[in-house]
């Protein structure tokens, strides 16, 4: 996969620039069949689920991108690994407000934009994400496709609203993560309530 994006507006200024093919997403994880992830995660509303279908169904032309089911639409907050211990503090942090606006594309994913104060949550974990760009994976790429044509696509969606929520909890969940199992419901672990 390409370095990572150290803002939004890099990342857009990259896609609106990019000639080559976007990366296939699946080639980063392993075909062990036994593979699993845990880390934590916000589960967006059923509001914002719908609104993401929506947008799903915009791009379904595209038959090398794979909408991500409403069942796995989350916010990534990190690896229980690299949270570590931080969760402990969680229940201290008040609830908060996030958008899910602004589509946006990464190497191998197109994203939505979240905003909010998301940033208590990785505070103080050991290895400190630098650029936390908090978002919702929306589809993902089977293969390598052609930039220009997502870009035709994506172009009058970019500032698309898929609505807002206070945040109240965090997740720590369990998945499958074999090239072949991913996108599989996951298994909650642990919710930790915000205060």
């Amino acid at each position: 996969m390409g370095e990572l994006f150290t803002s939004f507006e890099e990342a857009w200024s990259w896609f609106l620039a990019r000639e080559e093919p976007l990366e296939n997403f699946y080639e980063q994880f392993p075909e062990d069949q036994d593979v699993v992830l845990e880390g934590w995660v916000i589960e967006p509303s059923a509001q914002v689920k719908e609104a993401a279908t929506h947008l799903q169904a915009a791009m379904s032309h595209l038959d090398w991108l794979v909408s991500v089911p409403d069942h796995f639409l989350h916010v990534w907050i990190g690896s229980v690994e690299r949270i570590d211990d931080a969760w402990r503090q969680w229940p201290e942090i008040e609830t908060f407000p996030a958008a899910y606006r602004r589509v946006n594309c990464f190497h191998a994913a197109v994203v939505v934009e979240v905003e909010g104060c998301l940033r208590p949550l990785v505070t103080g974990t050991p290895n400190d994400i630098p650029a936390l760009l908090p978002h919702m994976t929306v589809a993902i790429t089977k293969e390598a496709g052609p930039a220009a044509e997502l870009r035709d696509a994506l172009l009058p969606l970019r500032n698309t609203n898929l609505g807002a929520e206070t945040i109240r909890e965090v997740k720590r969940v369990r998945f499958p993560a074999a090239r072949s199992s991913l996108l599989r419901p996951w298994t909650v672990e642990q919710v930790v309530p915000l205060a």
